[in-house]
């Protein structure tokens, strides 16, 4: 065993000795990697002497995807990074054993590049597909382990890409258009517009089964943008699968992502960042010490700018800035909260019915030791009264509502929800005429904010508790 070890040990030394580490050239840098979305581009077939091509190549593509909607207007969530990997030799295989075209098309060759890249994969002349994955996983594992999306781009003048794990393009002379089309593939799951073969159909954004205008899962956008629902074909299965639009960058190169397809890519941009960057302060429990209390946001914006914010203290909508200052007479709980929510309210999506935007949220509690749960509920009937004090506020176990109340013995329905208004439990309780207490279990619930609700027909009293 101790020899195996040895072996072993011995092993990792060698593969960290032999990790090859590479330039790793900045294209676009807008903040943070770990807030932004990271694609990095691979160049294969690209000598040493050539690597100074395969930047201003990956320049020019990544300025071109910029110019493209969705991604121009979210340029400001993307940085961009191109690992420098030379090859012993340029471009790609090319077999000539394609199927769907007489071959050779191009001169046969057998290049010596770094990742395998060769036209013909799979039999079909124009798929350009990267064939050493484990020399990619290396080399990503070793420059840039926090990839989101991997570019290929491939030193060949003739026309080829692919879609997959990795958008893969040449350098023809319409290369940024075939990897703004392959990264539709790779980074938002889209499928191709135009029918690519059976072994391809299957329901995806912007490809289904569904033939009903109203049930089609891009409902929504059908009879705008010239959004419908359209048969691949007239007949086979081709007629049993259907697409969003009839000109689409998914279909023909050129021209712009249809609207099911811009949605798409948004809602994948926003599964991996949001747009709120920072806030202040970063502990989310604040306590008053007396002086006005500052916070604030660090925001990424689209552009043109789609974000609106508010602040939202106890309920109440406070301001609409970044920046927000609040006062001790604003801090009318001994346990406020304090909700930031950013709204990105882009007219090219859809995906939050009804449309209304996508939502992220910062909250913060805010402690008033100069306060505790108290209040005093007038009743309807300008009559009945009831005086309510709700402590331990922070709670662990059980909380004691203390109360007086001067009218007829009534149930009132108790409800405990959270922040953003679930309702979690609920029972009821009998209020007796005169000073009573009652026990509210707060045991079964996990640490934060949550407000308690106490009403009947007179009476309604709302107040927030803490549980730690």
């Amino acid at each position: 065993m101790k020899k195996l070890l040895s072996i072993l040990f011995c092993i990792a030394i060698l593969s960290i000795a032999n990790a090859q580490i590479y330039p790793v050239t900045t294209i676009i840098n807008n903040g943070p990697d770990a807030k932004r979305v990271n694609y990095v581009v691979l160049g294969d077939g690209y000598k040493s002497n050539e690597l100074t091509t395969y930047i201003s190549d990956a320049t020019n593509i990544s300025n071109s995807l910029f110019n493209a909607s969705p991604f121009k207007e979210y340029k400001n969530f993307f940085n961009i990074y191109a690992i420098e990997v030379p090859s012993n030799e340029s471009g790609a295989d090319h077999p000539a054993n394609g199927s769907d075209v007489v071959e050779p098309i191009f001169p046969m060759a057998d290049v010596d590049n770094a990742f395998g890249s060769t036209f013909d994969a799979f039999g079909i002349h124009r798929l350009l597909v990267p064939m050493d994955n484990q020399s990619i996983i290396t080399v990503l594992s070793n420059n840039f382990p926090g990839y989101d999306q991997v570019m290929v781009v491939v030193n060949s003048p003739h026309y080829g890409g692919s879609g997959g794990w990795l958008a893969t393009s040449s350098t023809a002379t319409s290369a940024a258009e075939i990897a703004i089309h392959e990264l539709g593939h790779s980074f938002a799951g889209l499928a191709d517009e135009y029918w690519a073969g059976d072994v391809y159909a299957a329901e995806k954004p912007n490809m289904t089964a569904t033939s009903d205008p109203n049930a089609v899962k891009w409902k929504d956008w059908v009879g705008t943008n010239s959004v419908g629902v359209f048969p691949h074909g007239a007949s086979g299965n081709q007629a049993n699968w259907h697409r969003p639009h009839q000109n689409c960058k998914m279909r023909y190169l050129g021209v712009d992502y249809c609207s099911v397809c811009s949605e798409a890519i948004i809602d994948k941009i926003y599964s991996l960042v949001t747009p709120i960057e920072a806030s202040l302060p970063l502990n989310s429990n604040v306590i008053y010490n007396g002086s006005p209390l500052d916070f604030g946001l660090t925001l990424v914006y689209p552009s043109p700018n789609t974000l609106t914010i508010e602040w939202e203290l106890n309920g109440t909508v406070i301001g609409s800035s970044e920046q927000l200052t609040i006062s001790e007479s604003q801090l009318t709980l001994s346990n406020n909260t304090l909700v930031a929510r950013v709204t990105d309210n882009t007219t090219m999506s859809k995906s939050y019915a009804p449309a209304n935007g996508y939502v992220f949220t910062k909250s913060w509690n805010i402690q008033n030791p100069t306060l505790t749960n108290v209040g005093e509920v007038i009743a309807s009937d300008e009559i009945t009264k009831f005086y309510y004090k709700a402590f331990p506020n922070p709670v662990q176990d059980n909380l004691t509502v203390q109360y007086f109340y001067n009218g007829k013995t009534t149930d009132a329905n108790l409800s405990i929800l959270s922040v953003d208004g679930k309702l979690l439990k609920e029972k009821m309780v009998n209020l007796v005429n005169g000073d009573n207490n009652f026990q509210v279990e707060m045991s079964e619930f996990s640490e934060g904010i949550y407000i308690i609700n106490i009403n009947n027909e007179l009476l309604k009293a709302s107040f927030q508790v803490v549980k730690n």
